[in-house]
């Protein structure tokens, strides 16, 4: 890893974002790495976490989402995570702030679940629903408002220079022991792969744990 690399996870909600940017913060910056027992999120991980906007196809959220992509500080972490769609104005934004010398170093991490596969569907919802468990009456309902729009009007804004530095990940790639590493391997050392893998089975174990019929879907 570049001592300058910084990594932005962008993510579908579902599909194990939190792990990914919590995995990556651990294993490359010695940050702690905690699973929920409970709900099976990595929630408490993601220092770098970009703020929550209201995922839809409205200008409105896409004016959000700008928003608070040109007002992040990119100077505070070296891991950044959240349901961001637009790499592109990610990318112009860093560099703006850090330099022209960030160009070679922002590396994305994309994860994607295919919402026309009714089997991914089914799964992400499902494991955004157990893991909110928390949430009751109209919370709830506005919850799932919400992934529904997400899987209705989800897409990404990218080009060449973004996906010269994209790592794609998908929801099986998440959810399956190894396949994660096998993608970012170029991209880390050995030893940091091995860690990297160990964290992937802690996180694997707990959700094979809390939910072994949603996670039999998968696999």
């Amino acid at each position: 890893m570049d001592g300058d690399d910084i990594y932005v996870v962008c993510y579908q909600g579902g599909t194990g974002g939190s792990f990914v940017s919590g995995a990556l913060n651990s294993v490359l910056f010695g940050s702690e790495f905690t699973v929920d027992p409970q709900l099976g999120h990595c929630h408490f991980n993601m220092f770098g976490k970009l703020p929550i906007i209201k995922i839809n196809d409205s200008v409105n959220s896409f004016e959000q989402e700008l928003f608070h992509i040109k007002t992040t500080d990119y100077s505070v972490a070296r891991v950044f995570s959240g349901h961001y769609r637009n790499l592109v104005a990610i990318r112009s934004a860093i560099v703006e702030q850090l330099g022209d010398r960030m160009m070679k170093n922002i590396k994305f991490v994309k994860i994607s679940a295919d919402y026309t596969c009714s089997k991914q569907v089914f799964f992400a919802i499902s494991m955004l629903s157990n893991k909110t468990k928390q949430l009751h009456g109209l919370a709830f309902d506005q919850f799932k408002d919400h992934i529904q729009a997400i899987v209705e009007s989800w897409y990404w804004i990218e080009n060449a220079s973004t996906r010269h530095t994209t790592i794609n990940l998908s929801i099986e790639d998440v959810f399956t022991q190894g396949s994660v590493a096998k993608k970012i391997a170029n991209y880390l050392t050995d030893d940091e792969i091995d860690k990297f893998n160990q964290l992937h089975d802690q996180y694997l174990q707990v959700q094979r744990h809390l939910y072994p019929d949603i996670m039999a879907i998968i696999s």
